[in-house]
C-alpha cells in the first residue's frame, strides 16, 4: 500500500510518480502544520490534488523539512520541479 504522488499523462494515467509508504507518510505528512499544503495529504487513504499554481508553495514546504528526509521526499521534490517545468499539477492517489 502506498500514497502515490503523480503527474498524470494526457489520458489520465500516472506518468511520473513519487510513492510514500505508511512510515514515511506518517513521519512527513502527519507532522505537517495544519493548513499547510502538505497537510492536505495527511490522510493516507484519500486522494488529493495540487493545482499547478500551488506546486511552488508545496516545493517550498518540502524544502523546509529539517530532519533527514526519506528518498520519497527527494523524489517528490524532483516531481514538483518537473511539474513546475511542465506547468501542471500533481495528484496524490491512494493505491
Amino acid at each position: 500500500m502506498a500514497l502515490d504522488f503523480c503527474i498524470l499523462s494526457a489520458n489520465g494515467h500516472p506518468e511520473v510518480t513519487a510513492s510514500f509508504g505508511t512510515e514515511d507518510h506518517a513521519r512527513i505528512f502527519l507532522a505537517s502544520l495544519p493548513g499547510s499544503l502538505m497537510s492536505r495529504a495527511s490522510e493516507f487513504y484519500e486522494d488529493t490534488e495540487f493545482q499547478s499554481s500551488e506546486i511552488p508553495l508545496l516545493l517550498g514546504e518540502l524544502e523546509e523539512i529539517k530532519e533527514p528526509t526519506p528518498a520519497a521526499v527527494e523524489a517528490l521534490v524532483v516531481l514538483c520541479k518537473d511539474a513546475i517545468r511542465r506547468g501542471c499539477g500533481i495528484v496524490a492517489l491512494a493505491d
